[in-house]
Formats: C-alpha cells, structure tokens, sequence
C-alpha cells in the first residue's frame, strides 16, 4: 500500500485518518485538496507531508495557463505553501 500515488498526472493520497479499518484514497485535482488533507492530517509523518506538498505544487502548477516562463512562476509563487498541520507550524514559530 502506498501512501502517495502519482498516476496518469494525477495524485492520490492514502486517508490515514481511516487506517486500519478502510484503505481509501483522496483523488486530488487541485492543489487545495492536497492542503486540506494535511491540514487535516490525513497525510502523516514529516516525509509524506513533505511530498505530498511538493505533488501539491505540482498539481496547482499544472492549471496554471501561462506559455511565458514570467508569467507562470510569478503565478506559481502565488500558491499558498502553508500546508503544515498546526503542530508543526507551532515548531516552525517556536525556531524548531
């Protein structure tokens, strides 16, 4: 089982919140969905959490339309990073 699956230019994310009873993915087609689901966190553990943020990106880079490589990374920098669970944002402001 994995926890993160990039298919096809899509990605689905293993809803930890349901283990052990249930395995069930969160098909995620926007960026925000990704975020929610850390938020929440459906994805657990530093590494996962990690990748499943940088796939995030990925998937909120790719419903950018921009043919001009300006353009689509002044757009892409507009996508919230902030994903963390509120754990591991209080570690952030703590200096940790």
């Amino acid at each position: 089982m994995d926890a993160i699956i990039w298919e096809n230019n899509r990605l689905r994310l293993l809803d930890q919140t349901k283990l052990p009873e249930t395995i069930e993915y969160i098909e995620c087609d926007d960026y925000r969905i990704v975020a929610e689901a850390i938020k929440r966190l459906s994805v657990r553990g530093a590494p996962a959490i990690g990748a499943a943020a940088a796939y995030g990106l990925v998937v909120g880079a790719q419903k950018i339309d921009a043919t001009d490589r300006k353009v689509f990374l002044e757009r892409l920098e507009l996508l919230p990073v902030n994903w963390a669970p509120p754990d591991l944002q209080q570690l952030t402001f703590a200096g940790l």
